[in-house]
């Protein structure tokens, strides 16, 4: 399944893929931020990330990059440049939140492509060591920004940064955090990884930074909760987790205010959505652990992949050939079916994407290797095909 992901800042749009079993996932989250990079997103295997006016397509078949531009106006996708080498089977790209570096893990090589981007022509150009080594089949990639204040001169000075990398192995079932030099874009590794359930597929940071969500889909068919220090980028596992999610999960999407969080769950009986009521951050124990919601789960003929609007009030789900639209309850999370849906998209309807002006919806279609294109209805949800669409993946 080929997956969409956008950043919050700017246009920043990350598409990724995930092989593996059609398992994969990225995300990203800021302190004191908008969300960053990663999902910053995320597979049969691939990946695409839009910076600015660029929208870059990782290729797991040639593994490659491709260059595209994107249209402010319209959303529309233009050709851009030759593709860029990366690494074997590229499974997720994410990006800073500054637009500065991207990142993308490739499955098959288990490293980290790492790039600096030009602002102005959208050109890659790797970073010092890149690729960096991970752990085994990295399926997931999210970065971590924590913004602080410093002092100077007995008053507030400018803003400082701290950048982190997160990197989710199905090989080693365990996540790894790098931080990211701020002036290179380099990677350092920081302590051992932390283990989590069997198979890692999918990632989500929490944008406030309070927690990361790691799906597994390796046979433990759960979901590993962390608590991430906001000044170290360290992990610390959350009380009761893991917490049990019945089957394979190939992507997570937070919704109201991040105070709920949803799975699409792809095996089982029945595909479906997955809800959870995340516990608020507090010196509460229970901080950050998940709790079922009352209806959930929401079924579906199938579900590839979700992804809520900036405002966290519409989640849309691709099944099949379709696209479905759900309004979020603010208050108790449950999902409702939009009027007129389901759309139907194409061959496959894989993963999505919404910019961060939440006026476009990208749709991947794997089969037919082109990415389709919606403008929407902020207030209803409703999707209108842009001019152009769908548009080819050009691999």
């Amino acid at each position: 399944m080929l997956r969409l992901i956008a950043s919050m800042t700017g246009l920043a749009l990350f598409l990724a893929s995930c092989g593996g079993g059609g398992q994969g996932g990225v995300s990203g989250g800021t302190v004191g931020g908008a969300v960053g990079g990663g999902a910053p997103s995320a597979y049969g295997v691939g990946g695409t990330a839009s910076v600015g006016r660029f929208v870059f397509v990782a290729n797991p078949g040639s593994g490659t990059i491709s260059e595209f531009l994107i249209d402010p106006i319209s959303g529309a996708l233009a050709s851009g440049g030759p593709p860029v080498v990366v690494g074997r089977r590229p499974t997720a790209i994410a990006g800073t939140i500054d637009r500065k570096y991207l990142y993308v893990s490739n499955g098959d090589s288990s490293d980290v492509s790492a790039f600096s981007i030009d602002p102005n022509s959208g050109a890659l150009t790797p970073v010092p060591g890149s690729p960096f080594a991970t752990g085994a089949n990295p399926m997931a990639v999210a970065v971590y920004t924590a913004s602080f204040s410093s002092s100077k001169g007995g008053g507030a000075g400018p803003p400082s940064y701290r950048s982190y990398l997160n990197v989710a192995s199905a090989g080693s079932d365990a996540v790894a955090v790098y931080q990211i030099d701020q002036i290179t874009g380099a990677l350092t590794p920081l302590s051992a990884p932390y283990a989590t359930g069997n198979g890692p597929s999918a990632m989500a940071s929490r944008p406030d930074g309070e927690f990361l969500y790691v799906a597994n889909s390796g046979g433990s068919y759960d979901i590993s909760a962390f608590s991430i220090d906001g000044y170290y980028g360290s992990l610390r596992p959350v009380l009761g987790s893991p917490f049990s999610s019945g089957g394979s999960v190939s992507s997570l999407a937070f919704g109201a205010g991040e105070v709920f969080l949803y799975a699409a769950k792809a095996s089982g009986s029945t595909a479906s959505i997955l809800g959870f009521r995340i516990h608020p951050f507090s010196t509460d124990v229970n901080s950050g652990a998940l709790t079922a919601l009352p209806g959930s789960p929401y079924d579906l003929p199938s579900c590839n992949d979700i992804v809520a609007d900036q405002t966290g009030t519409l989640l849309y789900a691709t099944a099949g050939t379709n696209v479905f639209g759900f309004s979020i309850d603010q208050q108790t999370g449950a999902l409702a079916l939009l009027p007129g849906f389901p759309v139907v998209v194409g061959d496959t309807a894989d993963s999505m994407s919404i910019d961060a002006t939440n006026q476009f919806l990208y749709v991947t279609n794997l089969g037919a290797g082109k990415v389709a294109g919606f403008r929407r209805d902020a207030a209803t949800g409703e999707l209108t095909t842009m001019p152009g669409s769908p548009f080819s993946l050009g691999h």
